[in-house]
């Protein structure tokens, strides 16, 4: 089954382009576009060249070239399949998804009902929480505390900050009385059923500091309570669920992902507090794992966004163990590791409280490859025996076991036979000794998987993909992407009759698409190119009419340019043309050979003739 072209529609028109490109890369108001840098992992740059259109729903990037609408980009930055990126706009917009969509199975349509349910329950608490918050008088514990770590009101309504108030049963019972399943609710960790011969359900996060907790794509997943006054634990989080996997999800980074991008790094802290702490203090390109060790899944999950990524642990012991077991994480991911491990019994928030945010700045700056900052730990009191090498290399075998580029293996090596004092030959047969034919053990996340809907990875119903490879001719392209430009210029090129001489037959189906939607929708040109993205498979092709020196055209240099490419398209058509007829015949009488060379000549005058009654200055734009 696929999806209806006025389903499509509908999803694309309920979201808003740069508000999901604003969660990626900063967007700023240039002119009548947003521009910023550009948000695609591949594609580094210092200087913003990623243009996107808040009225054609389009985007664009002039150094790498890629371009298309809000489906397009949704596929490619979140790595889902087309019908993927559909259900997850129209869940963003609550769109419901037409159950024929989905695959028949029971199984998967109660698992896509489930959480569907669940989502709307943890929504509905992130309100309550919030509420309960704003609803505590200045003097509350909730309101001392969060002025004690120095939150201010931005930050809170960031990050949906809330409270669970020091009540047994406000939440369960506000869940029982909008009749939402409570036994999905007891699920998520928000209530629990009371023991046997009791009735009811009791609330689990009570007098907490509520911290929410996001997926990528920004619906709600989890919570994480810190507990006010006395009381264990001192965080509580959310129990693992069909929609929340702690070892899969970073705190934070649905709101930060995009200055991780812009600035290519992201910085990885151990807390919720120590995230707002940085985030107010203007350090924004952070993220946190959720109260456990960073596992294979945090480190891909980065690599989506940076491979630079700097561990800003605590200054105690569990902070050093901390950063000592991620480093073969994050290099096994191929990511590029550095660290800065604070001072002594010190948290990210009083560093920046005692020193300021630029003296972190500074030192993150500063700090040296993970993998050196381990190393020098390691080799602290190092007196050179025998014994100490043999150990320090049975330590370190399994890290550089995991790296997977061999030149950054071998410098690690060189690094580590340097500290020892031996060669780095030596070291190498040492190492693979050390290694002998086991696998490094890494501290791996738990690889529940769980069972999605999943949905015929197919385009658009009833409109087949225009395939736009080999070679284009200019002319034609530029004929196509001036027809994407203005409604008048579409006109004038559909008067001129042109693109029944195309001699690509992508570029010619793909300017006959676009003259049948603009006709069946004439008040609605800004959304054609959109619309016709994805319906070719080579996007960029009609991307060209962004580029400076068309869009910056006037009237009469757009006229001009027209009449110039009908020419040569009619040229290179006639010319084809005559080749074709020559080739045939060859072999012919010659009666016969001149008869067709004289309907070649008149081609050539009717042509000419034709193309001079219709000179685009000649008033063809209308007034």
């Amino acid at each position: 089954m696929r999806f209806s072209q006025d389903f499509l529609d509908k999803v694309r028109d309920a979201n808003n382009l740069v508000d999901v490109i604003s969660r990626y890369t900063q967007l700023n108001r240039a002119g009548g576009r947003y521009v910023g840098l550009c948000p695609f992992p591949d594609h580094r740059e210092k200087t913003p060249s990623f243009s996107v259109s808040d009225t054609q729903q389009l985007y664009y990037c002039f150094g790498c070239k890629k371009g298309g609408n809000i489906f397009k980009f949704v596929e490619a930055m979140m790595g889902l399949s087309f019908p993927e990126a559909v259900d997850w706009l129209a869940r963003q917009a609550g769109i419901p998804i037409p159950q024929e969509m989905y695959q028949r199975s029971e199984a998967v349509v109660a698992h896509a009902q489930e959480r569907k349910a669940m989502a709307e329950i943890n929504e509905f608490a992130i309100q309550f929480f919030e509420s309960e918050l704003r609803q505590s008088g200045p003097s509350a514990p909730v309101k001392e505390y969060l002025k004690k770590r120095g939150l201010n009101d931005e930050t809170i309504k960031t990050f949906r900050l809330g409270y669970s108030p020091n009540d047994w049963e406000k939440l369960s019972s506000l869940l029982k009385a909008r009749r939402a399943p409570l036994n999905l609710a007891e699920k998520l960790g928000l209530i629990r059923a009371r023991s046997q011969g009791g009735n009811g359900y009791f609330d689990l996060f009570r007098h907490r500091l509520m911290f929410p907790i996001f997926s990528l794509e920004g619906s709600g997943i989890g919570f994480g309570g810190r507990v006010l006054g006395e009381g264990e634990p001192k965080y509580l989080n959310s129990p693992e669920s069909p929609l929340f996997h702690k070892g899969q999800v970073f705190y934070g980074l649905s709101e930060t992902a995009k200055f991780i991008r812009a600035q290519d790094q992201a910085i990885v802290v151990e807390g919720y507090m120590d995230l707002l702490a940085l985030y107010q203090a203007g350090i924004k390109n952070v993220v946190a794992p959720l109260g456990t060790a960073l596992t294979e899944d945090h480190a891909k999950l980065l690599k989506r966004f940076t491979k630079n990524v700097i561990v800003l642990f605590d200054g105690d012991q569990a902070g050093r163990d901390a950063a000592e077991r991620s480093l073969p994480i994050l290099l096994g991911a191929g990511v590029l590791p550095r660290g800065f491990t604070l001072p002594d019994k010190m948290d990210p928030d009083d560093f920046v409280r005692t020193q300021g945010a630029e003296a972190l700045k500074g030192k993150l700056a500063e700090a040296p490859e993970l993998f050196v900052l381990i190393l020098d730990q390691d080799v602290k009191g190092y007196r050179g025996t025998s014994a100490e090498k043999v150990t320090l290399i049975d330590k370190m075998a399994p890290v550089l076991a995991t790296v997977p580029d061999s030149r950054l293996r071998d410098l690690y090596v060189d690094e580590v036979a340097s500290r020892l004092g031996v060669t780095g030959e030596w070291l190498k047969e040492a190492l693979a000794q050390s290694r002998g034919s086991q696998r490094p053990g890494l501290r791996t996340a738990n690889k529940a998987v769980e069972a999605v809907p999943t949905m015929e990875s197919t385009p658009p119903p009833e409109v087949s993909i225009i395939k736009l490879g080999g070679k284009r001719p200019k002319a034609e392209e530029l004929l196509v992407n001036l027809a994407l430009m203005k409604p008048d210029y579409m006109r004038l090129i559909v008067d001129l009759g042109v693109v029944q001489f195309f001699a690509h037959a992508g570029l010619r189906e793909v300017l006959q698409r676009a003259i049948l939607i603009h006709g069946q929708m004439p008040n609605e040109f800004d959304k054609l190119t959109a619309l016709l993205v994805s319906q070719v498979d080579l996007s960029e092709v009609l991307f060209l009419h962004l580029e400076n020196h068309l869009e910056n055209l006037n009237l009469e240099g757009a006229q001009k340019l027209i009449a110039d490419c009908n020419r040569k398209v009619q040229d290179a058509f006639l010319k084809s043309q005559s080749r074709q007829i020559t080739t045939t015949l060859r072999g012919r009488p010659a009666a016969e050979q001149l008869e067709k060379l004289e309907q070649i000549m008149n081609m050539h005058r009717q042509r000419r003739d034709r193309g001079s009654e219709r000179d685009p200055n000649s008033g063809a734009f209308g007034s």
